[in-house]
């Protein structure tokens, strides 16, 4: 990814600085990450593991946090998709690597 920024290439778009910056909405976003991490993070499989982690990465995205505590799952939104294009692209094009979404527990 030459000539990137460790940012650009996270997709952090310096939220900071953004006159709609919701502080409160991050701390949401990172709780219910947390929340993911600990409900599911631990149950058996690569598969289970691979959708706590794009769960994570979703939530990290959301315009809304679901009620994760009841079983709701994180939609996927505009920012969501717009980073795993940016995952997956690489050296030989926009398909270099894989992103597995997972098997629900």
């Amino acid at each position: 990814m030459g000539g990137m920024t460790r940012e650009d290439q996270l997709g952090i778009e310096g939220l900071h600085a953004k006159a709609d910056y919701d502080l409160e909405l991050d701390r949401k976003r990172i709780q219910a990450a947390l929340d993911l991490i600990e409900g599911y993070g631990g149950i058996d499989g690569a598969h289970h593991k691979m959708w706590v982690i794009d769960q994570v990465v979703r939530v990290l995205h959301a315009d809304t946090i679901p009620d994760i505590a009841h079983g709701e799952t994180v939609p996927k939104n505009p920012a969501y998709e717009a980073w795993v294009v940016r995952v997956k692209a690489g050296e030989d094009g926009p398909e270099t690597y894989g992103w597995d979404e997972g098997i629900a527990p």
